[in-house]
């Protein structure tokens, strides 16, 4: 039995560590491809620090624990709700039914000073982690709008 036991463990624990493997090396070629990457916890709240955030927003504030729709412009944030609204319920789509690129947005940031801050954003659902489920987003500045 103990044998057995220990297989299991090790099995499911290299698993686990195999899965975090993958999604940090995903999220460094995000970084490679957009300005920041940013998690959320299935309340929206931010779920590590960002030097992302801290980059877009001309600060150095602290933003874990955060609640990430007060960073967003007021006007914003009933439009950022129904995104991930949406982007959820595609996530809930058989594998064969979904878009083949996740959703995007363009929302405007609060930056240092009330500036505003043009982000293009996307989204996607991480379920099935001991902690809940957690929502990665890219975010790409809109240097355009500045």
């Amino acid at each position: 039995f103990s044998v057995v036991l220990e297989f299991w463990v090790t099995s499911h624990l290299t698993s686990l560590m195999d899965t975090e493997s993958l999604v940090c090396s995903f999220r460094r070629m995000l970084r490679g491809v957009s300005d920041g990457d940013l998690m959320l916890s299935d309340d929206l709240r931010i779920a590590e620090d960002s030097d992302c955030l801290k980059h877009l927003l001309m600060t150095q504030s602290k933003f874990k624990g955060k609640d990430f729709e007060r960073l967003l412009v007021e006007e914003e944030v009933e439009r950022f709700q129904e995104f991930m609204k949406q982007s959820m319920a595609e996530a809930h789509k058989p594998e064969d039914q979904r878009t083949k690129t996740p959703p995007c947005l363009r929302l405007s940031l609060r930056g240092a000073s009330d500036l505003r801050v043009g982000v293009d954003v996307w989204h996607v659902s991480m379920p099935g982690r001991k902690d809940g489920v957690r929502h990665l987003l890219a975010l790409r500045e809109d240097s355009e709008a500045r």
